[in-house]
């Protein structure tokens, strides 16, 4: 004799084929799910011991605060750098950073181009223009000051031309 099923469990037992496929579907997926869990635990203590390895129990908080401290003192170092590299960068933009030089032949019983008009700028535009005339019964020196690429007197085309090959460098 058949055991008194209530309403609802005889409405069910026509499906407890599929009931039990679902279960078993939902099982399978707790299994899957509880294997990858394990797994990253397993890592995740595998990453922990090789962490604390060589480091005698209780002293792990002294660790990190050396570790700390080393980032502290890196980030010191890094800033006192930055400033350095700033310093240097000013410095930079007033040294001779653009040359323009032109030979010439000056007068006309000397040949060879031993004259020159040399133009020597810091990044800014500013410096000294040198021009060497060279004749066979001597030599001459001029020095011009050049104020933002400019002349405070006037140029020769060979001081002009030199003045303009260094402000395009």
């Amino acid at each position: 004799m058949n055991p008194p099923t209530s309403g609802l469990t005889a409405q069910l037992l026509p499906y407890l084929g599929e009931i039990a496929l679902v279960l078993a579907l939902l099982t399978l997926t707790a299994l899957v799910l509880a294997w990858r869990n394990a797994r990253a635990l397993a890592q995740a203590r595998a990453r922990y011991q090789a962490l604390v390895a060589g480091v005698a129990e209780g002293d792990l908080e002294r660790l990190l605060n050396q570790h700390l401290e080393r980032i502290e003192t890196a980030r010191r170092e890094v800033t006192a750098l930055d400033r350095a590299l700033a310093n240097v960068a000013r410095q930079a933009d007033s040294c001779l950073q653009r040359v323009g030089l032109v030979r010439y032949n000056a007068f006309g019983d000397v040949s060879g181009e031993v004259s020159f008009a040399l133009a020597l700028l810091n990044l800014h535009g500013d410096g000294v223009l040198l021009n060497s005339m060279f004749a066979r019964q001597g030599s001459s020196v001029y020095a011009k000051q050049i104020r933002a690429g400019r002349a405070e007197v006037p140029l020769s085309d060979e001081e002009s031309e030199a003045l303009a090959a260094a402000l395009r460098r």
